[in-house]
């Protein structure tokens, strides 16, 4: 199942964002939250992203590879090796180069 993210996720966005990987965990058996159209995230973002991996599990959670800020953001926390990126598929909507 894809959780897409759009905009900022913060301190007032990111327990939507969770609860939205609690419902998801409950339905699917893989979850890849798609983080292409995050404009902003911050640690509180970066946090859930962290405990969810954690209580679903490292096999069954991933994501796909987010703006340069998102990106930088879990480069300067050391966190790119906790979380398994996955490429975004073209059939959510990404055209072909």
């Amino acid at each position: 199942m894809f959780v897409l993210v759009w905009g900022e996720v913060d301190l007032s966005s990111a327990p939507r964002l969770a609860e939205q990987l609690r419902r998801a965990e409950r339905i699917a058996p893989e979850i890849v939250v798609d983080l292409e159209g995050t404009t902003f995230m911050d640690c509180a973002g970066m946090r859930t992203l962290l405990e969810a991996r954690e209580q679903i599990g490292p096999t069954r959670f991933s994501v796909t590879p987010g703006p340069p800020q998102v990106q930088r953001l879990f480069q300067l926390a050391d966190v790119t090796a906790m979380l398994r990126v996955v490429s975004r598929p073209l059939t959510l909507g990404r055209q072909a180069a």
